[in-house]
């Protein structure tokens, strides 16, 4: 009988930091320190006020104590026991903190007078939230409190001037929606009144429509001026706050330039966009247009439903000499809108038209607009009368196309209008509408055109190769075509903002978003900002648990979201159809709702994940791509390790996404090779590798190591190819050999395991035990528990070989590393060989209980080849206990698994049940 044994591979850190603002937070390096009111104000006062006095640190904290000195050293040395003698120093008369340590209240002091948004995002919450004033019982009193208190005070007040700052570089750039946040932090109710700010964020109200706000803000400031100083406002605030009420969003924008001194420059007409992507639907109306007359283009907003309908009148024109003419709608369209805004075009283009008209036709048209002509005499006038003037100054020509944008929004009257022309022009008259189908008609469209054969076409997102093509025919050089298919959805107005103003004018596409964003009910708009902290597909209770709202609501809001074309649904995985509105959804979430979103999206996970979440979660705030890549990567071999492939492989995706260069991603494609051959998927594992030395030309010496040791190993392991696995090593060890880094001793550590392991499988004893100790020694060296643990087992199935009872220590000191470290995959593998190491000594109920234990752990992985070598394993201690039926069972399903999963079937497998076959044929 042949068992067969499994072989193994890990990571740590350090550094204090200290995050005060908000719930104050301990890290040594990545792992949260839980500390007492005392010695985290004992950190706190150190940190801001840098080498302080051992006696008055004492007096503060411990004011009623009769040796305050003696209680200062007790404290110190327990903080060294919880931080590290490296943390802490103090002589005779002093106390501080080592350098080297972080602090975001530090940062942020040193930042409020930059214009970093990055600093900005440190604020967490006022200056140790939660901390007790006058924390009696603990012996902090009045100085202490008095202490905290002013602290708190002053970063209140610093963080208000650095909004009021930030708002007003916001609004130099015009992006008014993205000044608001900033603004209205400057106006919190902590702290002198800062007027300037105030009248600030009132216009801004004013140029983002929310002209009500501005009541409030006002209100508030008079309320505190009042108590605070006994004054009102100044006239020029009250000034502002008329202009709000009574004026257009424009105007306020222009108060808002003449406040801040901005010289506006108006920017150069933009030529049309080339129509790319849309031949198709141009042939086909045009084809349509021989015979018909109503053709509508649906879309969601910024599909290029315009540009198609312009590029259709062009071709008219030149094709019938024929005039075209344009109305626009608006959400709030009057009734007999297209009528007004047709007769307007024509007195513009003829001043005179007023010297040619009735007196009939000046009482109608003086009723629709009154500030171009007077009516001789006053009274009211028949509808088909207006609608005879209006149709007789439409352009005398063979042929007429009427364009009515946004027809979404088109009032009844003006619909009748539109059936009116129908019937009285005939087939001089062509009508095209456009319509976003994510809107509700103001009039039924259908209903006009009954009588009417109406072409409909509904212009779908743009293909990768539409949008290559219109960036090269814009010259738009250098895109990365895939990013910005995935950004914009396809969208054709926010592809061509993207290409033309990649960078100068980014906050325009944005607002374009907001605008877009603002029809959206409060419901449909938290899903949204549930979504966006995601940062991948949901599931619907996913964003039920995030959102917080109703499964009735949420299902609401998702209808509405859809129709909008804001996300897709594909089975139940939800996420944004465009990345720039979860862009524009993230940067515009103030903090406070940040935090709590992701709380509740912590709690849907286990202990261990949502420490991952949370510490991810403050990587990606900080906005620093570098240290958030190595942490994802260690996040994937810690759900790896417990056995969690699905998380494992979220990780490794979010940590290709912070790469930031050819080395960085050829790292993830290593560990997901990694990871991938610890749960049996080799060729996938394979592939990975492949890719891995395929990014760049001449990678880092000890990254190529890594990349042939894998190889080597799944040779090795899985295809018992000897020979490519052994030049794989020595090509490896080659490369180690002159490098002198702990990375690479470490490298190298893993490639004597993986000779020992050659050595073994080639039944060279003597070597493979010399090649695993030379593993042990560096993995000692370097700290590496897993690579230790790999060396132990080794030697351990050496000695299993050679029938040496020591055999057993080492296989389960293995074991114990394992399951300290959390490794399923490990354990599991260490099991198998235990379980051997019993049968050989022929304690065959023991061996069970190992297999079986292996057995769990290899489906809980869904490792086909570890499945395997247990269902073998059990086999062979069946067939030894004289169950031969059992035996047969376990082999049976053992070379099933691997060929469901078509790996190949190894010829100790079909030895052992030929073996158990004979034996159940043979006469007894």
């Amino acid at each position: 009988m042949q068992p067969q044994v499994q072989a193994s591979v890990s990571k740590s850190n350090t550094n204090l930091r200290l995050e005060l603002l908000g719930t104050p937070i301990v890290l040594i390096g990545q792992t949260s320190v839980k500390l007492g009111v005392k010695p985290l104000a004992m950190l706190a006062i150190a940190a801001l006020r840098g080498r302080v006095s051992r006696r008055e640190l004492g007096t503060i904290l411990w004011a009623d104590a009769a040796n305050p000195l003696n209680n200062l050293s007790v404290a110190r040395n327990a903080l060294e026991k919880t931080l590290g003698k490296n943390i802490l120093s103090s002589d005779l008369e002093h106390f501080n903190l080592e350098p080297g340590f972080s602090c975001d209240v530090l940062e942020f002091r040193a930042g409020v007078n930059t214009q970093d948004v990055k600093v900005w995002d440190l604020w967490r919450g006022g200056f140790l939230t939660g901390l007790r004033l006058t924390d009696w019982e603990m012996g902090l009193g009045e100085e202490f409190e008095e202490w905290l208190y002013a602290t708190r005070e002053a970063l209140i007040f610093e963080r208000r001037e650095f909004a009021a700052r930030l708002g007003i570089t916001q609004l130099r750039l015009g992006n008014y929606q993205t000044a608001l946040p900033f603004l209205e932090v400057s106006q919190s109710p902590d702290g002198d009144p800062l007027e300037d700010a105030c009248r600030h964020l009132m216009l801004t109200y004013g140029a983002t429509h929310q002209a009500d706000r501005s009541v409030v803000a006002f209100n508030n400031l008079g309320k505190v001026l009042q108590e605070e100083l006994g004054v009102q406002p100044s006239n020029r605030t009250k000034a502002a706050l008329e202009l709000v009420r009574s004026a257009q969003a424009s105007d306020c924008q222009n108060a808002l330039q003449l406040e801040l001194g901005v010289t506006v420059v108006a920017l150069p007409e933009v030529v049309d966009a080339p129509l790319v992507g849309r031949e198709t639907e141009l042939q086909a109306i045009l084809d349509f247009l021989k015979t018909g007359q109503v053709v509508v283009i649906q879309g969601e907003p910024g599909a290029g439903k315009s540009r198609l309908a312009l590029e259709v009148c062009r071709h008219i024109e030149a094709r019938f000499q024929g005039s075209s003419l344009w109305v626009r709608c608006n959400l709030d369209s009057l009734n007999y809108g297209v009528l007004e805004s047709l007769v307007r075009q024509h007195f513009k283009q003829f001043p005179n038209t007023p010297l040619t008209l009735n007196a009939t036709e000046k009482v109608a048209l003086a009723s629709l607009v009154p500030d171009l002509i007077q009516a001789e005499f006053s009274g009211g006038f028949e509808r088909l009368m207006l609608f005879n003037t209006v149709k007789n100054l439409l352009p005398n020509t063979a042929l007429t196309t009427l364009v009515i944008d946004n027809a979404q929004w088109m009032d009844a009257a003006s619909g009748e209008f539109l059936k009116f022309l129908l019937e009285r022009c005939g087939q001089g008259l062509q009508l095209i509408l456009t319509q976003r189908n994510n809107e509700t008609l103001n009039y039924d469209l259908e209903l006009a055109f009954k009588n009417k054969p109406v072409k409909q076409i509904t212009l779908a997102a743009l293909s990768e190769g539409a949008i290559s093509e219109l960036a090269e025919r814009l010259q738009a050089n250098g895109v990365d075509i895939p990013a910005l298919v995935k950004r914009s959805g396809g969208n054709a107005f926010f592809v061509l903002e993207l290409l033309r103003f990649a960078s100068d004018t980014e906050s325009r596409v944005q607002d374009k978003v907001r605008l877009r964003l603002k029809g959206l009910s409060e419901t449909a708009h938290q899903v949204l900002e549930a979504l966006c902290i995601r940062h991948q597909l949901a599931t619907f209770g996913t964003l039920r648990s995030i959102s917080g709202r109703s499964l009735e609501e949420l299902g609401s809001a998702l209808e509405e979201l859809q129709g909008a074309v804001l996300i897709g649904i594909v089975g139940d995985q939800i996420g944004f159809v465009h990345d720039i509105v979860r862009e524009v959804i993230e940067s515009d979430l103030s903090p406070s709702r940040r935090s709590l979103l992701h709380y509740r999206a912590a709690q849907i996970r286990d202990q261990f994940s949502a420490r991952h979440y949370w510490e991810a979660r403050n990587l990606l705030d900080q906005k620093d791509q570098r240290d958030a890549h190595q942490a994802f990567l260690e996040f994937s071999r810690n759900h790896a390790q417990r056995g969690d492939l699905s998380q494992a492989l979220e990780w490794l995706e979010r940590s290709l996404n912070t790469a930031n260069s050819p080395e960085a991603r050829a790292e993830v494609f290593l560990e997901t090779a990694n990871i991938l051959e610890s749960f049996g998927r080799h060729q996938e594992a394979l592939e990975e590798l492949e890719t891995a030395a395929s990014i760049a030309a001449s990678l880092e010496p000890v990254l190529k190591a890594r990349l042939l040791n894998t190889r080597a190993l799944i040779l090795l392991r899985e295809y018992r190819n000897f020979k490519d696995s052994k030049t794989t090593l020595d090509a490896a060890l080659e490369i180690l050999v002159n490098q002198v880094t702990p990375n690479a001793q470490d490298t190298m550590g893993e490639t004597y395991y993986l000779l020992g392991s050659f050595e073994e499988h080639q039944k060279n004893y003597l070597p493979a035990l010399e090649y695993f100790k030379k593993a042990r020694r560096i993995r000692r060296a370097t700290g590496n528990q897993g690579g230790l643990a790999d060396s132990l087992g080794g030697l351990g199935l050496v000695y299993l070989a050679l029938n040496e009872a020591k055999a057993e220590t080492y296989l389960l000191d293995c074991l114990n590393i394992r399951e300290a470290l959390g490794d399923v995959g490990g354990v599991a593998r260490v099991l198998t060989n235990i379980g051997m190491f019993y049968g050989q000594q022929n304690q065959l109920e023991k061996a069970l209980v190992f297999q079986k234990r292996s057995l769990n752990l290899q489906q809980q992985l869904e490792n086909p080849t570890g499945i395997a070598i247990a269902l073998n394993n059990l086999g062979v201690t069946a067939f030894e206990l004289g169950q031969y039926q059992t035996a047969l069972l376990h082999y049976q399903n053992a070379i099933r698994t691997l060929e469901n999963n078509q790996l190949p079937v190894r010829e100790d497998f079909r030895d052992n049940l030929n073996e158990v076959t004979a034996k159940l044929e043979s006469p007894r």
